[in-house]
């Protein structure tokens, strides 16, 4: 999106009318201070951390808007108690696995291996567990 940001913010890229807030320069701010903070969470250990701790409360929030807004036929008090339930609790489970994960990463690799939590992210895949993972733990 940075990138398309940019494009649009430029005259390079023509947007929908829908879209043209990203050709703010607040996009494009937001976007690239974004950016270089995903980048240093991905390469410093402990702000995946830090983010982690900040994306889980609102990994439930978003989860249960998106769930609501695409749930149309049902009154407002069974579409929201299903939006918190199903949208929500999946949406907080996946992040707070995921936060987990990261945290025992950074302890037991003293900050190692982020990577190898981003390989295996996707809670119904623990099959695809890296078969070498424990040697790059107990090398940190």
């Amino acid at each position: 999106m940075l990138i398309m940001s940019g494009a649009a913010y430029t005259g390079h890229l023509q947007l929908d009318n829908s879209f043209a807030w990203l050709a703010t320069p607040s996009a494009l701010t937001m976007l690239g201070v974004a950016t270089v903070t995903e980048t240093l969470a991905y390469y410093v250990p402990g702000v995946d951390n830090l983010l982690d701790a900040l994306a889980t409360p609102a990994a439930f929030v978003a989860g249960t808007v998106v769930s609501a807004a695409v749930i149309t036929d049902l009154p407002p008090m069974v579409k929201w108690t299903a939006a918190v339930i199903a949208g929500g609790g999946i949406a907080g489970i996946t992040q707070g696995v995921t936060a987990i994960l990261r945290a025992k990463s950074t302890v037991l690799t003293r900050g190692a291996a982020p990577v190898d939590i981003d390989h295996i992210r996707p809670i119904g895949h623990q099959a695809a567990l890296p078969s070498d993972i424990g040697e790059r733990i107990d090398r940190g």
